[in-house]
């Protein structure tokens, strides 16, 4: 997620427009925020109800439904690439002739929509190839939480272990990786390891990392063109096609 809201505050400088990021927990009153600041546009990442959105728009404010998932914008295709992530993640591990595999998801609530996608995805595709649903462990991004995730998939009878994990994010698989070190697991023989974003360090991984690359820059300048041409009244440029493509290295 990081990833993603630095390549969007970029393209935002870029286009001389100064982006104001900010995660409410729940329960924090979103009207407070918008009132305080007055911005010119606002780019919502997740659902904050009709009525609130309602309430921006009669200021004038530009609302883009960045990557809502909610009854009026669920066929939304640049979330749906979120559900293809863990799916393409499943059926190459899979085709490398896994049969058990673990998920590990972060517990941090702001990821918890992308969380939901990528797992339901991966969810799908086990369930198209015949394999049992994923076996999710969700931690914080600490060594004690990612250790005892990987502890509950080892920590049974070889012929129930997972041979393959789907991680969320490559943060957590570089994590994986150092955890299984410290256990003595070596990537693929023992557990092959799969992650999600593709980012710059992945091939220097030990093993070299097996990602998803979904296709984020050109996500961030396609809602950097909405905001935009929202704000100017333009009419939005059409979507434009994301392929979710596998990079497989030495991993998995």
């Amino acid at each position: 997620m990081s990833g993603f809201v630095d390549g969007l505050t970029e393209q935002l400088e870029q286009l001389n427009l100064q982006p104001v990021i900010r995660r409410l927990k729940q329960g924090m009153p979103v009207g407070e925020l918008w009132q305080a600041t007055m911005p010119a546009a606002v780019l919502l990442l997740d659902d904050v109800g009709r009525g609130e959105r309602s309430s921006m728009e009669s200021t004038g404010i530009f609302v883009a439904q960045g990557l809502l998932w909610d009854e009026e914008h669920s066929d939304n295709p640049l979330l749906a690439r979120g559900s293809l992530v863990g799916a393409l993640q499943v059926e190459h591990l899979a085709a490398q002739g896994h049969r058990r595999i673990g998920f590990l998801a972060p517990r941090a609530e702001h990821d918890q929509l992308f969380r939901r996608l990528r797992i339901e995805g991966a969810e799908a595709a086990c369930l198209d190839l015949g394999l049992d649903r994923p076996r999710v462990e969700s931690t914080d991004l600490t060594p004690e939480g990612v250790a005892a995730a990987l502890r509950s998939w080892w920590g049974v009878a070889a012929d129930d272990r997972v041979t393959a994990v789907c991680v969320y994010s490559d943060d957590y698989a570089f994590a994986l990786l150092s955890a299984m070190r410290h256990l003595g697991i070596s990537a693929p023989e023992d557990l092959a390891v799969i992650g999600a974003d593709n980012i710059p360090l992945g091939p220097f991984a030990d093993p070299p990392l097996t990602a998803i690359d979904h296709g984020q820059d050109v996500l961030v300048t396609h809602l950097a063109q909405v905001i935009v041409c929202g704000i100017h009244g333009d009419r939005p440029p059409a979507t434009p096609p994301l392929h979710p493509t596998l990079i497989i290295r030495e991993s998995a």
